[in-house]
């Protein structure tokens, strides 16, 4: 009897821990589950948490036993006997596993209330999956959390993941530059924020290993650097000096020398795997920093930079080594016609905003610049067998003196600026620099410096001014330019050339046309300034080419015989009036919107009819003279062009040089210190000028254009509204052809 009883009440039993879990337990777990939120400071572990397994399983058992619940609730009468006591059974077993899945949810939730216990389990996750990055950044709340705890053992444990995941990066990059997942840099920044946020001072491995860089770096620096990696340890340290954190700028510094020496200075025998555009870039990144920390007045702080060194003498690889290399620089950062100089593209400063913020940027690395300048000074006294040549070594071609000296003035203020600011001369040191100072010590005082610089260059200038030669590949280059822009258009006049006028001299009229001579700076056409000027050699061939198509259109209008005006849409009119046949041309200036099936102007011409009849249009053509014109005439009175070949004497005189073999056009370009004859002949016509620096450059060619006398040629007028002077004429007016 009593078993019957226990029977009876066991489904009551099971429905009431079933309720209890539900209304109670499950509620309990829920609240408890959202307080790993609380402990970790992270919504990703909650969200883990959820997702794990045993989670899973609770909830999925927890709804089979709810439905076997209703079933036994129900009491459906089975249709055969062996299931009679199915929903009994099905209850005992769904609540077992209830209560088997809830204690395995609880073990799983003791045990996410580890810290060493979870960043085991993600360590192992993430080395499993790489392409889940919710556990890398579970494991950097975790460690952002344990530094504001702490924990060291989760500290160090996740340094060292950290430490191998970035070394596997580096390793699989061989000789490109190393760029890291984004989730590496912005887990790498958090962190470093959560550390320029405390005081304290943490354990050696997360410092040096985050803003100290030895994550980024690694230990042995065999490596390249990417943009991506410059933009965030810029980011970094950006953070570090905002919250004033000199000893972790400090530890950044102690890693990139100890890169800067193993990757570009102690190669030993291994092979190089970086270039000198690698070491620009390190040594340009360090210089903004200093102009960064300058700027923020961190001064003691770059104090303590200029001292670090692990060499004897002591001597810092990452700072100027002579004045040679801080110029170099000083006008890299100075010439604002260089967009590879502007900081900011890679380099901002919080702080600075606005149109006006690169040149400010670029100011601050410029007096960063300055300081290192007067620092060497001081190396100067203090390490006499270090000796430092004070007057640095002028660049080697004429543009870079150039910039130089139109930089100078700059540097000059940039100095007095400088030598002038008593908390600069104090904290870096500088108070003893003085004229008399240096006097003692035989050294050039700063300002005079520049001074002595300036005097060098323009000597300099002159010099180099006056022995630059004349390149050949540069002649060369003329030359195909007058190929490319002139030939074509003396090509198509020749062809467009008429018959022989007449045999008497008498009865023709002649016009010639001259190419150009003219006296140019020597610069452009040495090597070093090649493409230093824009459009050097189309500008005067250019004029060469006006002067022809012009020169025709004047040989045009002065054949004309008769003159009239007329409408626009008198035009048809005028053609069937004249009677023109394809014995007839029409020569156009300025109406090709009248001319039917107008090709594209080759070589200042185009080609097209009029109601049937050839048309020629030319541009440019002397519009002052012609205005809006058709000239009308035979074909056979077209005027014949010629090109002459010049006399031996001036071939001679000059060194004239066929330009193409087909047509007679020639061309020189003359080193004026070269040549005598041509020298004292340019000085007899301008005395007093000097042409020591200067080319003669010429383009020869000499068009004969002539025609018959009294040939007919009518032009047609056609004065514009705003223009409309005179009478015009009445179709009856014209004659027939």
């Amino acid at each position: 009897m009593l078993q019957n009883t226990l029977l009876e009440k066991t489904p009551e039993f099971l429905i009431a821990f079933v309720t209890a879990v539900l209304g109670v337990g499950y509620p309990i777990i829920l609240q408890a589950i959202s307080r790993l939120d609380d402990q970790y400071g992270s919504m990703r572990v909650t969200n883990a948490f959820k997702k794990e397994p045993e989670m899973k399983m609770f909830r999925l058992v927890m709804t089979a036993t709810l439905v076997s619940v209703g079933l036994y609730i129900l009491n459906l009468s089975p249709e055969y006997d062996f299931l009679e006591n199915s929903a009994f059974l099905l209850l005992i077993v769904f609540t077992t596993i209830l209560i088997a899945s809830y204690i395995l949810l609880i073990n799983k939730f003791i045990k996410y209330l580890s810290p060493e216990y979870l960043t085991n389990l993600f360590i192992n996750r993430f080395v499993g999956d790489r392409e889940e990055e919710q556990y890398y950044n579970i494991l950097i709340d975790l460690l952002v959390n344990s530094l504001s705890k702490g924990r060291e053992n989760v500290i160090t444990s996740i340094y060292s993941f950290q430490y191998a995941e970035f070394k596997r990066i580096r390793e699989e990059s061989g000789e490109a530059p190393v760029s890291y997942p984004y989730t590496f840099y912005s887990s790498l920044y958090r962190v470093i924020v959560q550390i320029s946020q405390r005081n304290s001072v943490l354990p050696s491995d997360i410092e040096n290993g985050s803003i100290g860089g030895r994550l980024i770096f690694g230990s042995y620096h065999r490596h390249r650097l990417s943009d991506d990696t410059y933009k965030w340890l810029w980011n970094y340290l950006v953070i570090a000096i905002a919250h004033a954190q000199d000893r972790m700028v400090f530890k950044y510094w102690t890693t990139a020398y100890q890169y800067y020496q193993t990757s570009f200075v102690l190669v030993f025998d291994t092979p190089r795997v970086f270039d000198s555009d690698d070491q620009e870039r390190f040594l340009e990144f360090h210089y903004a920093l200093g102009g960064y920390l300058l700027f923020n007045e961190r001064y003691q702080c770059l104090e303590k930079l200029f001292r670090y060194t692990i060499s004897s003498p002591g001597t810092s690889e990452m700072l100027p080594k002579s004045m040679t290399d801080i110029f170099k620089w000083l006008s890299h950062y100075s010439d604002r016609g260089d967009l590879r100089s502007m900081a900011p593209l890679s380099y901002f400063f919080p702080e600075v905003e606005g149109i006006n913020s690169g040149e400010i940027v670029n100011h601050w690395i410029c007096k960063y610049l300055g300081i290192l300048l007067l620092r060497q000074y001081t190396i100067q006294s203090s390490y006499t067998s270090n000796y430092v040549r004070f007057e640095p070594n002028l660049p080697a071609t004429l543009y870079e003196m150039t910039v130089w000296l139109n930089q100078i003035p700059y540097w000059e203020k940039l100095l007095l600026d400088i030598l002038e600011n008593q908390n600069y001369m104090q904290a870096f040191r500088f108070s003893h620099i003085t004229i008399d100072w240096c006097v003692q010590r035989n050294m050039v005082y700063p300002t005079d410096l520049l001074k002595k610089i300036k005097a060098s260059l323009i000597q300099k200038i002159e010099e180099t001014h006056r022995i630059q030669s004349v390149s050949k590949e540069q002649k060369r280059i003329f030359a195909d330019s007058i190929k490319e822009t002139l030939i074509p258009l003396v090509k198509s006049l020749t062809s467009l050339s008429g018959k022989k006028a007449s045999n008497k001299e008498t009865d023709i009229n002649k016009r010639f046309i001259e190419g150009i001579r003219f006296v140019s700076d020597k610069y452009p056409y040495t090597d070093e300034g090649a493409g230093s000027t824009i459009n050097r050699d189309l500008a005067p061939i250019r004029q060469v080419s006006s002067s022809l198509t012009i020169g025709f259109s004047e040989v045009i209008s002065q054949m004309t015989t008769g003159v009239y005006h007329f409408s626009e849409n008198q035009i048809a009119d005028i053609v069937n009036k004249l009677h023109l046949s394809q014995q007839h041309l029409i020569v156009s200036f300025g109406m090709d919107q009248y001319v039917s099936e107008l090709s594209q102007y080759e070589n200042g011409f185009a080609n097209g009819t009029i109601e049937g009849i050839d048309v020629l249009s030319s541009h440019p053509y002397l519009k002052e003279q012609i205005g809006r014109s058709l000239f009308i005439l035979r074909k056979d009175s077209f005027p014949k062009i010629e090109f002459l070949t010049p006399f031996a004497e001036m071939i001679d005189k000059f060194g004239l040089q066929q330009v193409d073999e087909e047509v007679q056009v020639y061309y020189s370009v003359i080193d004026i210190n070269d040549n005598i004859a041509v020298k004292e002949e340019l000085e007899d016509q301008f005395p007093g000028q000097d042409f020591s620096k200067s080319v003669d450059v010429l383009i020869n060619l000499t068009a004969e254009l002539s025609w018959t006398k009294n040939v007919k040629c009518i032009a047609i007028q056609f004065p514009s509204h705003s223009n409309a002077t005179g009478v015009k004429n009445n179709i009856e007016d014209l004659k027939e052809f």
